[in-house]
Formats: C-alpha cells, structure tokens, sequence
C-alpha cells in the first residue's frame, strides 16, 4: 500500500529566548556594564560569561571558581549568535569596537540603565553579573584558556 498524499501543516516553533537576537544583545550590555572593567571586555570573555549565565548549573560553577578558586574550570562553547548581536551593537553604535575589546558606549549605557531600571528584566542575569561583580577579569579568562589548552 502506497502512499497517495502527504501533507504538512506549519506550526509555529517557539524559540528559546537565549536564542532570540535581543536577549544575546542585552546580556552582552549586562555583562559590560556590570562585570567589566571600564566597561570594557574581550570576546572571549564575551564568550565565557554568555555560555556561563545560561543555566543554574553553570552559574554556581563560575560562582564557585570565583569564590573559592574552584581550580576545576570549565570548557565554554563560542556561539555565532553572540558575534551577531556583538556586530548589531556595534552597528546600533550601542558598543564600540576597540583593538581587541568591546567598550560600553553612552548610547549603550543608557540602554542598559533603563534595563536595570526595571526590577522585572533579566532578574537571574543581573543577579548573577552583580554577584560575580568584577572579579572574573580579563588575567582570569587567559589563565582558563591557558589551562584548556593544555
């Protein structure tokens, strides 16, 4: 017995906000404004921080590196979506390109002032960046690739 016909019916599909441009774009904010120093980070902390934030497991994890020099660092994916909204922001001139960092710039940073502003937005995300603080800085990324490439 053959099949005569086949039909397909579109549904939607929601897409996961951590997928979703403007989440990668805010969070990029976030993590300059909040755990940056001068408002300023590489890529790779970038990187870092965005794959860490995403889920519980992750954030207790950097939490433990941080506050107790956990030396059992993690490896951490490099996602394209992220050097997308890196390129909007840019483009948005919400951040600037420097050398080899992205810096916060005024438009960006009012941007994001009016995110912290509202208590509802990004409540684990800011929770986190602000309990990590600055203490995760650029020496400590190095020192984690270091250790991962070893």
């Amino acid at each position: 017995m053959a099949i005569q016909k086949l039909t397909f019916n579109r549904k939607p599909t929601p897409l996961n906000p951590e997928f979703r441009p403007l989440y990668k774009m805010c969070v990029i904010l976030l993590i300059l404004k909040i755990s940056s120093r001068s408002n300023t980070s590489s890529l790779l902390k970038l990187h870092f921080f965005s794959w860490m934030i995403k889920n519980e497991e992750r954030r207790k994890q950097l939490i433990s590196i941080v506050e107790d020099g956990n030396p059992q660092l993690p490896i951490f994916n490099i996602e394209p979506s992220l050097n997308q909204a890196i390129l909007f922001l840019s483009s948005e001139g919400l951040i600037d390109t420097l050398v080899d960092r992205f810096k916060l710039t005024e438009k960006g940073g009012a941007l994001i002032g009016e995110i912290l502003d509202d208590a509802t937005a990004f409540e684990k995300e800011i929770g986190f960046l602000n309990l990590i603080g600055k203490k995760f800085n650029e020496k400590k990324v190095d020192e984690l690739l270091n250790h991962l490439s070893k």
